[in-house]
């Protein structure tokens, strides 16, 4: 006659049936007796445990089943830890984790940080790198710039002018920077010199009528200007302009 009672034997207290007194023997699966009566399990985690999984800045280290209080077991309980700076992919810092490109507790005055390191800042124009230890001695340059006794100096390129039409013969004034240049051009001779790869570069052509010319084998049109024409490239070692 009780709720989820599965067997009863006769006593003088407990279950009730046919005018008889009965002890409850037995509950249903899922319950257990407590006193004369069949009540659901109730399952925890023991301490140090948690019922749901190691999230992801934990650490999962064990694990083992719920517990009723009669004894049954049933699900999983985990233990975890929180994840160390090192297992995060960052460094310690007086106890906070920060990136490893960090410096911790930041640089004196100086100094910079530097991929997690404080270094003596440079002071070195267009550098992108000091020699350890100096603010005044460059290891590395900024891109078209190289070290020259320490300093970053604009990088060379050579500027190549070429004619291909037999007719052509033309005044050149040629710009780099602050420099400035007048060559003439002709067939069958070619002009070489030097610029600054970090200065614009303007070439103006005199005295004749270009049909066409190309920059570094590239097609750039036809030029017909009465006093000439000029452009603004440098993005190579070298710039070859061809004229016809």
């Amino acid at each position: 006659a009780h709720a989820n009672c599965t067997s009863c034997s006769k006593q003088t207290t407990g279950c009730t049936g046919g005018g008889t007194v009965f002890k409850m023997t037995g509950c249903q699966s899922g319950y257990h007796q407590s006193g004369n009566s069949c009540v659901a399990h109730s399952y925890s985690c023991p301490s140090g445990y948690q019922a749901s999984s190691c999230s992801s800045s934990q650490v999962q280290t064990g694990t083992t089943s719920k517990k009723c209080s009669c004894g049954a077991t049933s699900g999983t309980c985990y233990a975890c830890r929180a994840k160390t700076c090192a297992e995060q992919g960052k460094k310690d810092c007086n106890g906070s984790c920060i990136a490893t490109s960090q410096c911790c507790g930041g640089c004196s005055s100086g100094y910079t940080c530097s991929n997690g390191t404080c270094v003596r800042s440079c002071a070195v124009a267009n550098c992108a790198t000091c020699v350890s230890g100096y603010s005044n001695r460059c290891q590395t340059c900024n891109s078209g710039y190289s070290v020259v006794n320490y300093l970053c100096q604009p990088s060379q390129s050579t500027l190549i002018i070429s004619v291909g039409n037999s007719n052509l013969h033309c005044l050149a004034e040629i710009y780099s920077g602050t420099s400035y240049n007048d060559v003439m051009v002709a067939y069958g001779a070619t002009y070489s010199a030097p610029v600054s790869s970090q200065e614009n570069l303007r070439i103006k052509f005199h005295n004749c009528t270009i049909q066409s010319f190309s920059v570094n084998g590239v097609f750039q049109g036809s030029c017909t200007i009465s006093n000439g024409c000029e452009f603004t490239s440098i993005t190579s070692s070298t710039l070859t302009v061809h004229l016809m």
